[in-house]
């Protein structure tokens, strides 16, 4: 049984109780019970929406590149004062 169903079922129930013809004492243990019972059911469900919206949301996140080595955070930055050539007043003028 879903926990949803659970919950409209404690409902139902907790409808019929009064018409049950329970004693006073055991009326109010009934009710309190299936309260505690709609409350647990309710915060698994809010936990399963969570988790469910937070799967949701990593997929969307992660990438659709089709080659990962050409995503932009894989690119290393080579273009250091080392690396770049080495060229004189001249060339830079004449170019």
């Amino acid at each position: 049984m879903s926990k949803d169903v659970a919950i409209i079922v404690l409902g139902i129930w907790i409808a019929i109780v009064p018409f049950l013809g329970f004693p006073g004492f055991w009326e109010t243990i009934i009710y309190v019970a299936s309260g505690l019972g709609v409350v647990l059911m309710t915060f698994l469900l809010r936990r399963d929406i969570i988790l469910y919206v937070s799967r949701i949301t990593d997929r969307q996140r992660k990438s659709t590149d089709v080659y990962v080595e050409n995503r932009a955070d894989n690119i290393e930055q080579t273009d250091t004062k080392d690396d770049l050539p080495k060229h004189t007043k001249s060339e830079k003028i004449s170019q």
